[in-house]
């Protein structure tokens, strides 16, 4: 039984050497998913500026992300109050309208970045606001060190020794047909628990 298992964990040590890269699909159902639990975690919201029981206050909602044509798209409804408390009600503009960021995805290193990051719809002069969202925070949790992830996996399912993963590298990353796929290779050590 050791011995299968010994033989089990050189294969899996010598297969990324031979054959072509790992990878890994996130489909576009999935990430919105997660960036609802994740990112907009304010009942529903991401709050971008105050709270909303004041009268000042910016925030975004109801996010959808798609993969098309080589970008990472992100639309949601924002919302946003630039007012003052005048005896007890709330004088101001409102704006509230629907944004759709997009970017281009690439290997940065051992993570996932967006460049060209572009705004589709909405207003321009809330990009500022909006931009960190599809920018920052979708890389975050998409790329989120995927050589840890694999580190977590590997010793969590191999109970004689441990495998500890070496030489990662993002390969590249694609944005197509609702579907982002990330590249990836790696070699693996077996060492003594």
């Amino acid at each position: 039984m050791f011995a299968a298992r010994v033989a089990a964990g050189l294969a899996i040590a010598i297969a990324p050497q031979i054959a072509q890269p790992a990878s890994v699909s996130f489909g576009q159902d999935v990430v919105t998913v997660a960036v609802a639990r994740r990112i907009f975690v304010d009942d529903g919201r991401k709050m971008l500026a105050g709270t909303v029981g004041s009268c000042t206050y910016a925030y975004a909602e109801q996010p959808a992300v798609t993969f098309r044509g080589g970008r990472v798209y992100l639309r949601m409804h924002f919302s946003g109050r630039a007012g003052l408390n005048v005896n007890g009600a709330c004088m101001g503009p409102a704006e509230s309208f629907h944004a759709t960021l997009s970017g281009q995805p690439h290997a940065e290193g051992e993570t996932i970045g967006l460049r060209d990051v572009r705004m589709d719809e909405g207003k321009k002069e809330y990009r500022n606001l909006l931009e960190p969202l599809l920018r920052r925070q979708i890389p975050a949790l998409l790329g989120s060190n995927l050589r840890s992830e694999l580190s977590r996996y590997l010793d969590s399912n191999i109970a004689d020794f441990r495998m500890l993963v070496k030489d990662f590298q993002l390969q590249d990353v694609t944005a197509n047909d609702g579907v982002l796929q990330v590249r990836f290779d790696f070699s693996l050590q077996a060492a003594r628990r």
